[in-house]
């Protein structure tokens, strides 16, 4: 599995959108108001399938815009053209495009790109995780109230309040 590949494809689809972003966008209807696409999700989407398709031809995909392609293989691509299509519209800044690659049930691999930060993150099993090709970790603090744990100052203030 060639990752990179798999990055390339993100960030294709991120071109796409941030060239799209700040323009007037008509809006496709799904199922409920709320559920839309734009011409930015399909032609992000068409980006991402060009490279996935060409690099591994075998794999199955699964696309939200595009719909299910089975080819038989233990290996499906999921992905996510533009996640955050309500913000696209009307122009908050926060979107991004997400591809997981499975092995059978098994997670393998993901890619999320934040195209207007110029963000791409990405994880690979048994190798970590990465921001812009730097390997990322936790740091070593071992004191609790040193750490970045938001859900646990909350509920403390909530206990002091009362």
């Amino acid at each position: 599995m060639n990752i990179n590949k798999i990055i390339e494809a993100a960030e294709a689809g991120g071109k796409i959108l941030k060239d799209y972003f700040g323009q007037g966008m008509d809006t496709i209807q799904k199922s409920i108001a709320s559920d839309f696409y734009t011409k930015a999700d399909l032609d992000s989407e068409k980006a991402i399938l060009e490279i996935l398709q060409k690099e591994f031809p075998d794999f199955n995909i699964f696309s939200e815009e595009h719909g299910e392609i089975n080819n038989g293989s233990e290996y499906t691509f999921v992905i996510d053209p533009m996640d955050g299509t309500n913000n696209f519209v009307i122009g908050i800044p926060d979107f991004s495009i997400s591809i997981a690659l499975f092995k059978n049930d098994e997670a393998i691999a993901g890619v999320i790109n934040v195209p207007i930060l110029g963000h791409t993150y990405h994880v690979e099993k048994g190798k970590g995780a990465f921001f812009n090709g730097t390997k990322i970790r936790v740091n070593d603090e071992e004191n609790i109230q040193k750490s970045t744990a938001l859900y646990l100052r909350i509920q403390d203030r909530a206990r002091n309040a009362r």
